[in-house]
């Protein structure tokens, strides 16, 4: 990965944790959930990404 795709990288993973937190709180009160959402909006976000910029690394050569 070059430095624009981590930097890119680095604020979709972010976003999503933030997003993942704030929606957990609007459906639960309990910590390990809503960190449990935040964790898995995470994830699914880096799986997303990290895919979409191999297939673009892929393309180029």
């Amino acid at each position: 990965m070059n430095k624009t795709q981590q930097i890119i990288f680095g604020l979709a993973v972010g976003a999503a944790l933030c997003i993942g937190v704030i929606a957990g709180m609007s459906f639960s009160e309990n910590i390990f959930v809503v960190m449990g959402t935040g964790l898995a909006a995470g994830f699914i976000v880096r799986f997303v990404v990290q895919r979409a910029f191999a297939e673009m690394n892929k393309n180029q050569s």
